[in-house]
């Protein structure tokens, strides 16, 4: 009887715990929801960042202050999108870490002051595919979006499903490209058909 009372005391703290942290996770998801992730786009120039006032250095290594990295920011969104972007809709941008296997520019986070600037830079991201810079804006994802993202994005390139995307932080599939096949959300690996 003790160990029937245990087994089912463990399985209910398992479900407790799987249901926390789904909320966590809801949560990361929430707080990200206002920030965009730019790859690709260039640092300001040295003699720039020289003169930018002191006190936003960067911690990336980068050498750019965060108030270099706005006005960047700013350029792209207002000179290669055309959009009415100004720095009141912008809380902060600054570099992330580089990574160690890439030869480009850090990532750049920005955090929007209002999710309407945020959609409406996200919604015209498609603007740059044409560039002759290969710059990205993404959604900037919780770890277990990015690695579900990265699986259907695989999944893209070997033909198994039609389309990957995200929206709000979360992962969308399209399997095929009919008009009839309606988008499916992603919140596990059981959701996405089996890698090779």
């Amino acid at each position: 009887n003790e160990n029937v009372r245990q087994a089912a005391e463990i399985e209910q703290l398992n479900v407790d715990l799987t249901a926390a942290n789904q909320k966590i996770t809801n949560l990361e998801a929430y707080t990200r929801r206002d920030n965009l992730i730019i790859d690709g786009l260039q640092l300001s120039n040295a003699a720039e960042a020289v003169t930018t006032p002191t006190g936003n250095e960067s911690t990336d290594g980068s050498g750019e202050h965060a108030a270099c990295t706005e006005k960047v920011v700013l350029d792209l969104f207002q000179n290669q999108l055309t959009l009415p972007i100004s720095s009141s809709d912008i809380s902060i941008a600054h570099r992330l870490r580089r990574n160690p296997k890439s030869n480009g520019p850090p990532p750049v986070i920005v955090r929007f002051s209002t999710r309407k600037a945020r959609d409406t830079v996200y919604a015209a991201r498609m603007q740059l595919r044409n560039s002759r810079n290969k710059i990205f804006i993404n959604e900037d994802l919780t770890s277990t979006a990015a690695s579900l993202f990265f699986q259907a994005r695989k999944l893209v390139s070997q033909k198994k499903i039609y389309k990957a995307w995200t929206n709000k932080g979360d992962v969308y599939i399209k399997l095929s490209d009919s008009t009839s096949a309606k988008p499916k959300l992603v919140r596990t690996l059981n959701d996405l058909p089996p890698v090779d």
